[in-house]
């Protein structure tokens, strides 16, 4: 988190809640809410602070969401995200 952009949401006592950080491709990644507080708004707080970090530099906000993970597209939907595109992961062996 020292080397990048990050957001943490953090309890009273310094544990973090929720995070999101930037890849070294510049776009949102690793957003994780811890599941006992999920759905309290504490993942669109760090995407948004994230948002407004990257916007301020002049870049574009880009992040990449897997088609199964619907909570997390609503979520972005809601911040004013739109998608772009489709993302399909492929598993390819190699006798290497």
């Amino acid at each position: 988190m020292e080397n990048n952009v990050a957001a943490g949401v953090f309890d009273n006592n310094g544990e973090p809640l929720a995070w999101c950080l930037r890849s070294p491709n510049g776009s949102l990644s690793n957003l994780h809410v811890l599941s006992s507080h999920r759905r309290k708004g504490l993942g669109s707080l760090a995407v948004g602070f994230m948002a407004y970090k990257i916007k301020s530099t002049g870049s574009e906000v880009l992040t990449t969401v897997v088609p199964e993970n619907r909570h997390s597209q609503k979520m972005f939907e809601k911040l004013g995200f739109k998608p772009i595109n489709k993302l399909f992961w492929a598993v390819v062996s190699s006798p290497f």
